[in-house]
């Protein structure tokens, strides 16, 4: 292998990104304000993301942002509302919509549904002006004109880290102006295990194994002493499994990705569903895992 020198172009990749987040930053006008206003008065319906391909992993990550702060929200795949899924979308919900181009194909049965039904308010985070999403949006995030990262400007780089800053300056400010503090994480905590208790099932906590002995943070402190006098037991990841695969329609499995190991839960109720990452196997397979018998 010819000596590369990868550190610089770490450095030029990071360079380019800094530079489409400071345009960013100064592009920003009055309607994001609104998207944020909107969100805030979304109280009789949803707050739904959606996206497509490197979009849709960034649509994820904000929606699963809003739900930990005080806003819920949940993700909807693009390619199942083809088939049935768009019934999760219905009047008052406060669809948000990230595209590039604003011209994917899996997204214009959305936007057409959205468009109409006017209970239901589209704000589209889009790159391209003239787009279809653009036009159709009842609240229009324009993203400005960058140079992604790497040959040839293919791999989406730039774009998708404005959209991801986008996505957690609207979770930031809906969380600062709710005044959604550390104690309402607890009180959310404490709903979801209401609701597991009274509907039956297993309320599930995973954490790092290091960051419970090293008491790192309030958060696994509090938990503690508020399950302190519930019946609890202490089980490893496979264990988690098993219990979850006994559960109709749900599965349960550890896999490699890249260099780290995920023991995921998925068809449990969204209260439920868990996630946790690990770069050591064996270390995975003793991790501490708190749960609450129902």
């Amino acid at each position: 292998m010819s000596k590369t020198n990868f550190k610089n172009i770490a450095k030029k990749v990071i360079e380019t990104e800094i530079q489409s987040l400071k345009k960013l930053k100064n592009n920003l006008d009055k309607s994001f304000n609104t998207a944020v206003e909107t969100i805030l008065n979304c109280k009789n319906g949803k707050v739904i993301i959606s996206g497509v391909g490197k979009s849709g992993i960034i649509a994820k990550k904000i929606s699963s942002t809003l739900s930990s702060v005080g806003t819920p929200s949940f993700f909807v795949d693009a390619n199942s509302c083809s088939h049935g899924d768009l019934g999760r979308i219905t009047s008052n919900d406060v669809l948000i919509l990230i595209s590039f181009s604003g011209e994917t194909s899996e997204l214009k049965n959305i936007i057409q549904y959205a468009s109409r039904n006017k209970k239901i308010t589209l704000i589209g985070i889009v790159s391209k002006k003239k787009s279809l999403l653009y036009k159709a949006s009842d609240v229009k995030i324009l993203m400005p004109d960058v140079k992604e990262a790497g040959p040839g400007g293919i791999v989406p780089t730039s774009s998708t880290i404005m959209q991801l800053s986008i996505g957690d300056a609207l979770a930031i400010a809906t969380m600062k102006h709710k005044k959604f503090k550390f104690e309402d994480i607890l009180e959310l905590i404490r709903k979801m295990m209401d609701v597991v208790k009274s509907t039956g099932g297993l309320f599930t906590i995973l954490w790092h194994q290091e960051a419970l002995l090293m008491k790192k943070g309030r958060i696994y402190i509090e938990i503690l002493k508020m399950l302190s006098n519930e019946e609890c037991f202490v089980g490893n990841a496979s264990s988690i499994c098993k219990w979850w695969m006994s559960r109709k329609n749900t599965t349960a499995k550890m896999k490699k990705q890249g260099d780290k190991w995920i023991c995921s839960i998925r068809n449990a109720p969204e209260s439920m569903v868990v996630e946790v990452h690990h770069k050591n196997v064996e270390n995975l397979k003793n991790l501490s895992l708190l749960q609450l018998k129902c």
